[in-house]
């Protein structure tokens, strides 16, 4: 199958009941796919995928559903020639590296802007509560400052406060960045204080991106999938402040599983670095302590430039250790 086959046949199997990347990729791994022009009904009815024989043996996946999904792939591929947004399969050259060697990754996703910009050579996550504290929310400008200088590409999720720090350092710079969405591109970016940075994000050279169709409206259940695939799609995690159970622990706790350095505001070096001991025990600082409780050897503390140059050798370390692995992804070759 050629590409544009490739992304129509994801996407009418993404619009089933009950399939989503893990089984779309799992089908497509299978023999009889390889040769295939086409895709019917009938070839669906052949695949040994138990979520696919499943939904065909219960009954949420009929014919009828399959020829809503063709509706769906005309749907969606109309409002991303509208909407100036391009799609990117796991076997596209432009998908994201660091995504692709996760265990669980989207098959697809939707990119407004700059796609050459997920492949950067180096990436850090700059994120963290809505509400930062003023001092933490101008060191989170720093880092992203000191980074961009670095060569790195700054990524976040448009959300309010520390998020929006980073991506405003690098405009600031004129350096691309990321911003990954927990909503369809063609609706308006969430939060909407924050539509002009998303526009900024553009001419920058940077990109949105989402897993989602364009229409697909914002809810939580998406925010949670957005934090996850920042740390996935980075270097590193820099969380500059979050509450005790805040939003921001998902990004730092997907950090730890997909193995990315971990980096969290000092609020104690910030606190003798200013002669204020009440830092140290803002509440903002309350989640970060409880990973860092948790996860001692795996996080790194960071105020002073020192810190940031060992965090940024480890992010080194680590994308140099993910080259050399092995990642077992498919080529179209493969189909």
């Amino acid at each position: 199958m050629d590409q544009d086959k490739v992304t129509e046949v994801i996407l009418q199997l993404l619009s089933l009941p009950g399939i989503g990347s893990a089984s779309v990729l799992e089908l497509l791994r299978e023999p009889d796919f390889r040769n295939r022009d086409t895709f019917s009904f009938g070839d669906l009815k052949a695949t040994h995928v138990a979520r696919v024989r499943k939904g065909l043996e219960d009954g949420t996946i009929t014919e009828s559903s399959f020829a809503l999904g063709a509706e769906t792939v005309k749907k969606v591929m109309d409002a991303c020639d509208r909407q100036a947004i391009r799609m990117i399969t796991v076997f596209d050259p432009a998908y994201p590296d660091n995504l692709k060697i996760l265990k669980n990754h989207p098959v697809l996703l939707y990119v407004r802007g700059n796609a050459g910009v997920l492949q950067a050579e180096k990436s850090a996550a700059i994120i963290g509560t809505r509400e930062p504290a003023p001092f933490a929310e101008r060191w989170a400008e720093s880092a992203g400052r000191w980074l961009c200088d670095r060569g790195y590409v700054i990524v976040g999720g448009l959300a309010k406060g520390c998020d929006t720090a980073g991506h405003r350092a690098a405009v600031l710079c004129g350096r691309p960045t990321i911003a990954i969405l927990g909503q369809g591109l063609g609706t308006a970016p969430y939060p909407e204080e924050n539509a002009t940075l998303a526009e900024e994000i553009l001419q920058t050279g940077g990109a949105l991106v989402s897993e989602y169709v364009p229409w697909e409206k914002v809810s939580g259940r998406h925010l949670v999938e957005r934090d996850a695939w920042q740390a996935g799609i980075s270097d590193g995690v820099i969380s500059i402040e979050s509450m005790k159970n805040g939003g921001t622990l998902h990004a730092m706790n997907s950090a730890l599983k997909y193995s990315r350095p971990l980096g969290i505001l000092d609020h104690t070096a910030a606190a003798e670095a200013f002669h204020d001991p009440d830092l140290a025990g803002l509440p903002q600082a309350e989640g970060l302590e409880r990973i860092a409780e948790k996860a001692a050897d795996s996080v790194y503390r960071l105020y002073s430039g020192e810190s940031l140059q060992a965090f940024a050798t480890a992010m080194e370390a680590a994308h140099r250790k993910r080259l050399q692995a092995e990642d077992g992804q498919m080529s179209l070759t493969d189909l």
